[in-house]
């Protein structure tokens, strides 16, 4: 494989950017998605818009994500993505539960830096959930950069917010669909491991809760039509493991 060739398929493989044929609409989608999942998080999700001052009592969920927590690959990614799924389990519990969604399509460290941690710091949150690291080791990222980045961005939310942080971890790559069909030089399982050691330390040294998504069993049918995002089933699958750490917090 030449460097162009490495190049088109480091791209065709990105989590977020870009999606194979006949599946490239689901990109254009995915942009659409973000704008109107942004309304809808500052809308409240349908909430009743508080002007008394009673917004300051709101309980807040923020999600940290890239186009997985958009619901990139569900068939309905504001009902069936695992945010909206987590968003409405939570609701049960806090029925005045407002959500913020953060996530950006291709988010690697530098945009969780940048723009997702300073807007969800602002939006004051009792719970927060993120999940990053799949486009940085795409992208060839350093794990020693990522977790330099990964530990910015738990310990603001820890130090600046009251926030309870459930950190999802890495499920391997390498056993992806897509990549199984679209092998990228420097991806590989060691490197998914690495990267996993790490988000455990940096997750028991800042005090926030680690979610294993690594344990989920790959098989096809948790995999969308494009090889790489979840399905609804897989979707599914990922709130359950996140709900498993988070409710019984909730409920304490």
């Amino acid at each position: 494989m030449n460097a162009e060739s490495e190049g088109d398929d480091k791209m065709n493989l990105r989590i977020d950017d870009q999606y194979r044929s006949p599946e490239a609409v689901q990109s254009v989608l995915s942009r659409c998605l973000t704008l109107a999942i942004l309304i809808s998080s500052l809308a409240g999700c349908g909430g009743k818009q508080d002007t008394s001052g009673a917004s300051q009592e709101e309980f807040v969920y923020v999600a940290m994500g890239a186009s997985d927590a958009l619901g990139a690959g569900a068939s309905d990614p504001l009902r069936t993505g695992y945010v909206f799924i987590l968003a409405d389990r939570m609701r049960a519990i806090e029925p005045d539960l407002q959500i913020r969604n953060f996530a950006t399509d291709g988010a690697t460290g530098y945009e969780f830096i940048n723009h997702q941690l300073p807007n969800a710091i602002e939006a004051n949150p009792a719970v927060v959930t993120v999940w990053m690291g799949a486009n940085d080791i795409l992208d060839g990222h350093p794990a020693d950069l990522f977790e330099s980045q990964l530990r910015t961005v738990l310990g603001e939310l820890r130090t600046k917010t009251s926030a309870m942080v459930f950190v999802g971890n890495l499920i391997d790559l390498t056993q992806t669909p897509d990549f199984q069909h679209y092998p990228v030089s420097g991806v590989t399982k060691e490197k998914v491991d690495d990267y996993n050691r790490r988000i455990a330390e940096v997750v028991a040294e800042t005090g926030c809760f680690l979610v294993r998504i690594s344990d989920l069993p790959l098989h096809a049918s948790v995999f969308s039509a494009d090889g790489f995002h979840p399905s609804d089933e897989g979707y599914l699958a990922m709130a359950d493991k996140f709900w498993s750490v988070i409710q019984p917090q909730m409920l304490k």
